[in-house]
């Protein structure tokens, strides 16, 4: 054999591990194990990096992992051997084989706290179980680090057989429960397989079926969840089995069962005199709301056949089945709870929603219609903010819904909520152009309506940059674009800050310049040019009466603006703004070096300018520690620089003055 030939060689180890730790003997065949195993240097214990010994990969018989991709040339591999799982036969053979070394540790845990029986276990090894509980050195009741013995292993996989033989062995305890609570019984609950491993275990009297783990859900739980009759009956034939205990957040196998459409467990269980089909979680919620969120309409059915059911029990939230109902969609089920003269269709709950309204808001144009084939449900009914199935519609974009209530003459299209905002003002914020249209055709659908910040739908598009939508209501002649707020800002307040289209549409030159104010004009004018927006200054200049002044723009530290005010040849950089300081004080500290020389140029005035705090360029400048406008403030004025001293700043006494300045280019106004 080839394995013997490389053995004769005198520099191979025969017991050199691989990337992953393993050893030859971890991975060998049965016919090299013996040949391995007859050797004094190889560690029949050794290893590998997840702590499995030959002895733990052997009772599986599995020659490599499927979820690893190691490439045999490249991972420090011999190649040995290629292939899946060897047959149970081959397994114990090699098993046997590690076995009769009296050197051979047959319960060394690996990193994850498993045993070689633990893994015998899974893989359903019945007779290597059978051979290591036959040792004295072998724990069968040892748990891993999930607190999973190798009963509770056989239990997952449905290994019966395996879980008979530890059973006799009368060393394994039934009800162990794992770290999180779970017990073989759950964990077999949990798989479909795992029937026969019920069966055994519910026969014994030691058998608790109704522990519960660490959320409180009990085997029976489980089998609800898995949706298996058969678990869940051979479970309720166990007198003391409690069908109706609940987990930790209050809910029944029942309630979970409505929730995941197990119809025929439903049945089952609401048969047993011990269930309560009105039984509310801790969020008040019983299994029908549940159902009745879940589509599942046979289990309603089911559960409304219940003589002491209670359809319309309101939840801690104040909602209803039907609430559930009709804000899931679930039109047939809403037709069922409306067969019922004992359901409120028009409950509200805690946030004054109605049925109408859940359906509304989520788009459910049919469950909507079914609400209102009754005569007893308002369709204009408000929340606790005072909005209207209308609001909800428009603002969500259910162009369906709002064109079926705008057909109806008890819905008010112009109805306002706790913040005065109408459909159309929340139309218009979510960019709902359709409907803005749509509500804009009602004749009462005033556009012009103001809400609580004295806000008219248009300043909310304007603010948002919806362009699509602010042209709409600027086409209506009982719009006025220069109406102020509360805070006095008009629509170019919100639309200059940050889209200057939407300004410019608002400002396109009118015949009647009148409307808009020359003082609100003035304002806006310092407004965009402290700003930069020179799209909107431009627009602004061409309005009659209006005063270039710079301030703004030195302020913003925009060099574009200020030139643009300059052009317009009237202007006076000493301007004193309304709120104190001339231009070129409000360059931002002085930084703005360009602003501050094409101010400086403006040297027409006589007298040394001051503003309303009475300072002057020179003091102002030594203040600030700006060396440069102190130097140009010293050669536009004639100052001595005595006053820098008075300041502290002895770097700016000492600096030489500037040369005087040519004289300024006269300045043209733009047409």
């Amino acid at each position: 054999m080839i394995s013997e030939m490389l053995l004769e060689q005198n520099g191979v180890n025969p017991d050199m591990a691989d990337k992953s730790g393993r050893t030859p003997l971890s991975w060998a065949a049965r016919g090299i194990v013996k040949i391995l195993l007859e050797r004094n240097d190889v560690n029949p214990n050794a290893a590998d990096e997840r702590g499995r010994t030959p002895l733990s990969w052997a009772v599986v018989g599995r020659v490599y992992e499927e979820d690893d991709d190691y490439d045999y040339d490249t991972e420090g591999r011999t190649n040995l051997a290629d292939g899946d799982y060897a047959s149970e036969r081959e397994c114990v053979i090699v098993v046997k084989m590690l076995l009769e070394r009296n050197d051979v540790n047959p319960h060394v845990a690996d990193k994850s706290g498993r045993t070689p029986l633990s893994w015998a276990a899974s893989h359903g090894r019945e007779e290597i179980v059978k051979m290591l509980l036959e040792r004295g050195d072998v724990n069968p009741d040892a748990q891993d680090e999930r607190g999973r013995t190798p009963f509770s292993w056989a239990a997952i996989y449905g290994h019966v057989e395996v879980g008979k033989t530890l059973l006799q062995s009368n060393r394994v305890n039934p009800n162990a429960a794992d770290k999180s609570g779970r017990t073989p019984l759950s964990l077999a609950a949990e798989h479909i397989w795992g029937f026969k491993t019920m069966e055994i275990l519910l026969k014994r009297s030691d058998v608790n079926p109704n522990r519960a783990d660490e959320r409180g859900r009990t085997p029976l739980w489980w089998a609800c969840i898995n949706g298996d009759e058969e678990m869940v009956e051979i479970l309720l034939e166990r007198k003391d089995v409690d069908p109706d205990t609940p987990d930790l957040s209050g809910r029944t196998p029942l309630s979970w069962t409505a929730e995941c459409g197990c119809w025929e467990i439903a049945k089952v269980l609401v048969q047993r005199s011990d269930v309560n089909a009105n039984t509310a979680d801790k969020s008040g919620r019983t299994p029908l709301s549940w159902a009745a969120e879940s589509r599942y309409d046979k289990i309603v059915e089911i559960l409304l056949q219940q003589s002491d059911i209670n359809p319309d029990a309101a939840d801690k939230s104040g909602r209803t089945p039907l609430s559930w109902a009709a804000g899931y969609g679930r039109e047939e089920i809403v037709k069922i709870l409306l067969g019922r003269n004992n359901v409120n269709p028009d409950a509200p709950d805690e946030r004054g929603r109605t049925p109408f309204l859940w359906a509304i808001m989520y788009g459910h144009a049919e469950v909507g219609k079914t609400l209102l084939e009754g005569d007893n449900v308002n369709p204009d009914r408000t929340d606790e903010r005072g909005r209207t199935p209308l609001s909800w519609a428009s603002s969500n974009g259910h162009k369906g819904i709002v064109e079926m209530l705008l057909e109806r003459n008890d819905v008010n299209p112009d109805s306002a909520d706790g913040s005065g905002l109408t459909p159309l003002s929340w139309a218009v914020m979510y960019e709902q152009k359709g409907i803005v249209e749509m509500l804009l055709d009602r004749n009462n659908a005033n556009p012009a309506t103001a809400d609580d910040w004295g806000r008219t739908p248009l300043p909310w598009a304007t603010g948002s940059g919806y362009g699509g939508v602010a042209e709409i209501p600027l086409q209506w002649s009982d719009v006025n674009p220069s109406r102020a707020d509360e805070s006095g800002q008009t629509l170019l307040w919100p639309a200059e800050s940050w889209h200057e289209g939407i300004a410019g549409m608002i400002l396109q030159p009118s015949d009647d310049s009148s409307d808009r104010g020359n003082k609100a004009v003035q304002t806006q004018l310092s407004r965009a040019t402290m700003l930069g927006h020179e799209e909107i200054v431009d627009i602004l200049s061409e309005q009659s009466d209006v005063s270039p002044d710079p301030t703004a723009a030195a302020r913003g530290g925009h060099e574009g603006a200020v030139d643009m005010l300059l052009e317009w040849g009237d202007v006076n950089s000493h301007t004193t703004a309304e709120v104190g300081g001339m231009a070129f004080t409000w360059t931002p500290g002085g930084e703005c070096q360009e602003i501050t020389e094409m101010l400086f140029e403006q040297n027409d005035v006589n007298s040394i300018p001051v503003d309303l705090s009475g300072q002057a360029p020179l003091p102002w400048a030594t203040e600030s520690g700006c060396a440069r406008v102190a130097q140009l403030a010293e050669g536009q004025y004639g100052l001595t620089a005595k006053l820098a001293l008075e300041g502290g700043f002895s770097e700016l006494s000492t600096a030489e003055p500037p040369e005087t300045p040519e004289p300024p280019l006269k300045r043209i106004r733009r047409i």
